[in-house]
């Protein structure tokens, strides 16, 4: 019992010390006292800049006074600024203005580059899928495998690989639901492809790591596959 009274007490009064100030505010130092208080071994003399904080005409000072011009002083680094300056690229040199136009050229450029490159690999992606997931509906003899090209009608394929309702793909349109429904019913076709193609089930589960994805579509397409005993028979390609 006194030992969970002891650290709350023990920490009430840790708090009480470091929140009790050190002089009332009302109390005056003078600039001798200040002296004594920042005298070190190896300083003898406290700085000039806080010598001169602490001098006013009656040689004392005020806990006020100091805060008041330390922030005068940066109030007087503030005052410097010109707020008025025209940033406007009018304002540059030609010079200046070469260089930023030139910044900017490289900058665009770079983006477009980007842009462009990742158009480029993405169709890339799509068309290398679409025809994998085509020959794979062939093979395992799923209807309309054409479908795999079409946006939204590949989703109905995936449907009727993984034998779920195609109606599901209506939650593609709530928000939230979307992309776990998509997830799954990826994960669902490549199991079930796997398993038709006479492969383990379970390696379907290597459609969610990136780019094994489209090596095992690849395999499950073209790939020279001994279907395992009692694996569904295999339709020729078309």
């Amino acid at each position: 019992m006194f030992k969970k009274l002891l650290i709350p007490v023990a920490m009430f009064a840790i708090l009480a010390v470091s929140f009790m100030p050190v002089r009332a505010e009302t109390e005056e130092i003078t600039l001798e006292e200040y002296k004594r208080l920042y005298q070190t071994e190896e300083n003898t003399t406290p700085p000039a800049e806080n010598e001169q904080l602490y001098q006013t005409q009656e040689d004392t000072a005020t806990p006020q006074d100091y805060y008041q011009n330390l922030y005068d002083s940066f109030g007087d680094a503030s005052d410097n600024y010109d707020y008025n300056y025209d940033y406007s690229y009018e304002n540059l040199s030609p010079d200046e203005q070469a260089a930023l136009a030139g910044l900017f050229a490289v900058w665009g450029g770079a983006m477009f580059a980007v842009l462009g490159v990742a158009v480029v690999v993405g169709l890339i992606l799509y068309i290398y899928s679409s025809w994998a997931l085509m020959v794979i509906g062939n093979k395992i003899g799923i209807k309309d495998s054409w479908w795999a090209w079409v946006p939204i009608l590949n989703l109905v394929f995936l449907c009727r690989v993984a034998e779920i309702n195609p109606w599901t793909v209506l939650l593609i349109i709530i928000p939230g639901v979307n992309g776990l429904y998509m997830l799954v019913l990826m994960v669902l076709a490549a199991m079930k492809m796997s398993e038709k193609r006479g492969l383990d089930k379970m390696l379907g589960l290597l459609i969610l790591i990136p780019l094994v994805n489209y090596i095992f579509i690849g395999y499950l397409a073209w790939g020279k596959i001994t279907p395992k005993s009692g694996a569904p028979a295999q339709r020729a390609q078309a």
